[in-house]
């Protein structure tokens, strides 16, 4: 099967008969390899399916020439593997659908192994960016000379393993079914390529390149649903004056509350929780009836 190419703002992408096969950052020319493009599913923590295994996939492209890989596999399974090239990023996703049975996806290897070559060579090193909050992995970073390249997925907890020569497995256990009219898919994996600084993070953040970091942050801003803004939106939490303290039933409290909202409109903020108790409240009058009738019989 022929290969293609898809061209983005930052970098090309070119794919063979099982997926992608090379990046090419175009501020250097400098082209990746990826040998070994596969993926593994285990099933009900038994059986462990293995992409380059399986016969050589068909494969279609939308109307943007990005490329969908379709697996058969264990008889009933189907999986898909759809890519898309954005400006900095080749994201993949896996979607996993049973014809007969229901089975559950206990893990998946989104990079099975895949071998990374920056102009022919290996990295020279590969660290992995850890949680420090109990999670687990967040990304493998690639480093050559002056090439670094990003290997993460939308998932926080990951296992990001670099093997020698330039090996790499990204995976992680959804514990998810697949059933018959109710497909999986797969958190979005993304690899991309940058320029490093040799200028580390300073502590106590891990001890990354700051183009590593940067790196990072446009992948999260990819993913982000949520409308980019211009500015930050700022909102006052009542309960930090203790409004849950205020009265509002009262003439008195509506006062002190007004103050409260006259403050943060003078300080540019247009949204407030608000969360003061009201004495009127029938929920409140029980409330209160409840406990004096407790005090009551002591």
């Amino acid at each position: 099967m022929a290969s293609s190419a898809i061209a983005g703002a930052l970098l090309n992408a070119t794919f063979d008969e099982r997926g992608l096969a090379s990046l090419v950052l175009l501020a250097t020319a400098s082209v990746l390899n990826v040998e070994g493009d596969a993926f593994a599913l285990s099933l009900n923590g038994t059986s462990t399916i293995l992409s380059s295994s399986l016969p050589v996939p068909t494969r279609t492209f939308d109307a943007h020439g990005q490329p969908t890989y379709r697996y058969s596999a264990a008889g009933d399974l189907t999986v898909h593997v759809a890519y898309s090239v954005t400006d900095a990023f080749v994201s993949k996703q896996l979607t996993v659908s049973s014809a007969r049975h229901a089975h559950n996806v206990t893990n998946v290897t989104l990079f099975a192994g895949a071998r990374l070559l920056l102009d022919g060579a290996a990295p020279a090193e590969s660290v992995v960016a850890r949680s420090p909050a109990g999670l687990r992995d967040f990304a493998l970073f690639a480093r050559w000379s002056t090439t670094g390249a990003l290997i993460t997925a939308r998932n926080p907890f990951l296992t990001a393993t670099p093997h020698g020569g330039g090996g790499v497995t990204l995976s992680y256990e959804p514990m998810m079914p697949v059933a018959p009219a109710a497909p999986f898919s797969a958190d979005r994996a993304h690899i991309g390529l940058h320029l490093l600084t040799q200028r580390k993070m300073a502590p106590p953040a891990q001890p990354l390149d700051e183009a590593e970091h940067a790196a990072m942050q446009r992948c999260v801003r990819a993913a982000i649903a949520a409308p980019q803004r211009a500015s930050s939106v700022k909102i006052n939490v009542g309960w930090c004056e203790n409004d849950f303290q205020i009265d509002i039933s009262t003439a008195a409290g509506r006062a002190e509350y007004k103050r409260i909202i006259d403050r943060a409109a003078s300080l540019g903020i247009e949204s407030i929780l608000f969360a003061p108790r009201n004495s009127e409240s029938r929920e409140h009058r029980q409330r209160t009836e409840c406990v004096s009738e407790r005090l009551s019989c002591r």
